[in-house]
């Protein structure tokens, strides 16, 4: 099975009523530019969103699916016999609602950037391409990842996850995040406690005395969080 046709060859395509126009056409430009949005949209939802923004985000692409319809279907040949493809007056409303709703929240990102484990930093750092090139390297001397500035913090977990291997990385606003690094240490002995190695073991039976020293980890958010995108499960060092 063949995956061309040979019909665009010369710099023309077919709309959904067989019409041939220009590939260069206002047409065709603008539902590529709907086609391009839309992905950006999908890349976002794979990054992961909370319950309610994964819903709005899901109904915008729906309708930008059928918008891409109605701007190759200039005879209204499927837009009249498709609900689906069909864009109400209501789905513009709904959509001016979910933006008035977003900036209702107030959350300006005057200083985005990123907030990771030094440990995170330093795999990234290292990271090679399929040519063996450094991804990062460069910019990341220069305090730069993906054009936003960053930020290492021991306050970031590295023992996250099932297996205890796991961190994560912030997408945060400077402007409104407040890092405390706590360097005080909360030390607890005891020779009754249990522990787990090779199985349940007790520290009376053994004859072991148990020290746990725990150092607390503080990011606080003057949005109360609403600035704040975790990227969870990275396992990068």
């Amino acid at each position: 099975m063949k995956i061309y046709t040979k019909t665009g060859d010369a710099g023309e395509t077919a709309l959904f009523d067989s019409s041939r126009v220009s590939k260069a056409d206002a047409r065709v430009d603008a539902y590529g530019e709907v086609d391009e949005l839309n992905a950006c949209l999908g890349a976002v939802r794979a990054a992961g969103l909370d319950a309610d923004l994964t819903a709005l985000v899901e109904a915008i692409q729906k309708e930008l699916f059928a918008l891409g319809a109605r701007l190759a279907d200039p005879s209204k040949r499927i837009a009249s016999r498709v609900s689906k493809a069909a864009v109400e007056e209501a789905d513009v409303e709904r959509l001016e609602h979910a933006i008035d709703r977003l900036e209702s929240a107030n959350v300006r990102m005057i200083r985005p950037g990123w907030l990771m484990a030094p440990r995170t930093k330093n795999f990234l750092m290292k990271l090679r391409d399929g040519n063996g090139n450094r991804v990062y390297r460069e910019d990341m001397h220069n305090g730069m990842l993906e054009n936003l500035p960053f930020r290492t913090t021991t306050n970031i977990p590295t023992n996250l996850g099932v297996g205890g291997d796991e961190s994560e990385i912030y997408l945060v606003d400077f402007a409104t995040i407040i890092v405390g690094e706590a360097f005080d240490l909360e030390v607890m002995v005891s020779d009754q406690a249990s522990f787990t190695q090779n199985g349940q073991q007790n520290g009376f039976q053994q004859d072991e005395t148990l020290v746990r020293a725990l150092m607390a980890h503080d990011i606080n958010a003057r949005q109360r969080g609403r600035e704040i995108t975790v990227i969870t499960e990275v396992d990068w060092f």
